[in-house]
């Protein structure tokens, strides 16, 4: 199975055209691993839950006091599952209660060349 890069613009809600970033991550990269190195980048210390979602459904990191009966555990999936296309959108939020919004434009889609894995993610701008 070949896998794709993915290139993503991500901005921060609210600040859109001053805090953003574009990231190329493999399709074979994790959820929860896109989270923290979205947050890594974003320069935040990740002390906080955060969450996705993704074409109308919730991926958490789970927690006893947050879990909600049909939200999905982020750490079983990874993007090439999504079957994105470009200019496809997604949110992730992070720190409940003051909530900061991320908002993901897929930019860019395209094949994995054969040994560049390790390469990604990698932040290319912002």
């Amino acid at each position: 199975m070949t896998t794709n890069i993915y290139k993503l613009h991500i901005e921060y809600e609210g600040l859109e055209k001053k805090i953003w970033r574009d990231m190329e991550v493999s399709g074979n990269y994790l959820l929860n691993r896109l989270g923290y190195a979205v947050l890594a980048t974003f320069d935040t210390m990740a002390y906080h839950l955060f969450d996705f979602t993704i074409n109308g459904e919730k991926y958490i990191l789970p927690h006893p006091e947050f879990d909600e009966e049909n939200d999905f555990d982020m750490a079983w999936f990874k993007l090439y599952q999504f079957k994105f296309n470009v200019g496809d959108r997604f949110t992730m939020d992070y720190d409940y209660g003051t909530t900061q919004t991320f908002i993901f434009t897929v930019t860019e889609i395209r094949p994995l060349e054969k040994g560049g894995g390790r390469a990604y993610p990698k932040i290319i701008a912002g």
